[in-house]
């Protein structure tokens, strides 16, 4: 029986199995991509949906499709942001009258994957097991709705796990197959900026190469579709310059243009800030999609860029300050810092998180930067039950269990209680 790891994102998805001749954590890809879009589309005519990269298309075709009737149509069967926006109480209406649950959703999506994998990954033999990961500030009733779906596309062994957390697992297993031994005695921040969330976590491996986590931190409304707002933001006001006060992206008034938002914003984001990340090229990158007929190009000068995406890192920055102070209160220190997330790309991320005097020369950024969350969490998925684990406190030295958060014979905070361990079902 086959296990995975799964990174339900909220803009792309991503898998990782642990290879059985390796021992190494390493991405599924499907249709030949490792990150999934993860979208769900149901056509009008009640044909079988679409996922992931041919949902995803549906935004391109509407791109060209001058009807807005029939775009607004089209429109209408695709469903994204499911990670966002999950309700229990909320049904999604389909375009041929049925209608499903966000369980039920999100579960079709699951079962899409796990189809996909048995075929052309594992050959026909069934997935049982698999662990999703989840952000640090994710709500109780987001996480049943996740196992809810998971059951419902068929895993039978379903374990949940921070996202942070899983990408110091993989981190740490990589770290120890390279240098052919324990990871000790070292500490690591994860900053993972990811599309919809950010999250950051603090790991110390102690001599024994086991792990103390200290309480992570997030912001479930910080990232990457925040930037592409903002790109969106700017590339309105060109329009509207442009055609004298006439005319803004969208036909319909007050609303976003989804299509233009979910492709060209987002794929300007990444060009642009691969350009500042390579100033030899030889012009400004700019902002040149089809917008309108009448529009000029806009060039986007650095400083104008970081002005676009400041607002958004600089919450991240904020809250990496407060959680580098909390470590510094528990007497620990950062040897690594570890940026994972497709958000953390952008350079300007980088330039502000190297000016914080603690982690200054410490950043690295991961091999599989896309994927270091579904490595963790396939690594998760193949470890036996978790049971109760010995450990000492750090001031009175007392032994206790992992379950103790806090030391019964000194009131101490117990960090060697590792959070994921409330989540397995």
């Amino acid at each position: 029986m086959a296990k995975i790891g799964i990174d339900f994102g909220t803009s792309y998805t991503t898998l990782s199995r642990v290879n059985p001749g390796t021992g190494s954590a390493e991405p599924i890809r499907i249709n030949g991509k490792e990150k999934i879009p993860t979208m769900v589309f149901f056509p009008e005519d009640g044909d079988s949906p679409s996922f992931g990269e041919q949902a995803y298309n549906i935004y391109r075709t509407c791109l060209k499709i001058k009807d807005v009737n029939k775009s607004c149509r089209l429109l209408a069967g695709l469903y994204s942001d499911l990670k966002t926006n999950m309700n229990p109480e909320e049904q999604l209406f389909l375009p041929n009258g049925r209608s499903l649950s966000y369980t039920e959703m999100i579960g079709e999506f699951l079962k899409y994957l796990k189809e996909e994998v048995e075929s052309t990954i594992f050959h026909g033999d069934f997935v049982t097991d698999v662990c999703i990961t989840y952000p640090v500030k994710f709500e109780e009733f987001k996480k049943n709705i996740l196992r809810a779906a998971a059951s419902y596309a068929g895993f039978t062994n379903i374990k949940m796990l921070m996202e942070p957390v899983a990408a110091a697992m993989g981190y740490k297993l990589a770290e120890e197959k390279e240098l052919g031994s324990l990871c000790r005695n070292k500490s690591v921040l994860v900053y993972d900026f990811g599309g919809g969330t950010f999250d950051l976590a603090f790991v110390r491996f102690d001599e024994n190469g086991e792990h103390i986590t200290l309480p992570p931190k997030g912001d479930l409304h910080c990232g990457g579709q925040d930037i592409d707002k903002n790109i969106y933001d700017e590339w309105d006001k060109l329009v509207f310059s442009e055609t004298g006060g006439k005319k803004h992206i969208s036909d319909v008034e007050g609303m976003v243009n989804a299509p233009f938002l979910k492709t060209t914003c987002r794929e300007n984001k990444e060009e642009i800030s691969e350009y500042f990340k390579n100033p030899e090229r030889s012009r400004e990158k700019s902002l040149n999609e089809d917008v309108a007929d009448d529009y000029r190009e806009l060039n986007v000068s650095r400083q104008k860029w970081e002005d676009i995406v400041s607002p958004i890192i600089d919450k991240t920055i904020s809250l990496t300050i407060e959680m580098l102070t909390f470590i510094t209160e528990q007497n620990y220190s950062v040897d690594k810092v570890i940026l994972i997330g497709g958000s953390s790309r952008i350079s300007v991320v980088y330039d502000k998180l190297n000016k914080i005097p603690q982690i200054r020369g410490k950043i690295v950024r991961v091999a599989d930067l896309d994927v270091a969350v579904a490595n963790g969490a396939a690594i998760f998925a193949n470890q036996e039950a978790v049971t109760a684990q010995k450990c000492y406190c750090r001031m009175c030295g007392e032994q206790l269990d992992t379950s103790m958060k806090f030391c019964r014979y000194c009131g101490t905070p117990n960090f060697r209680y590792d959070f994921r361990f409330a989540d397995i079902k």
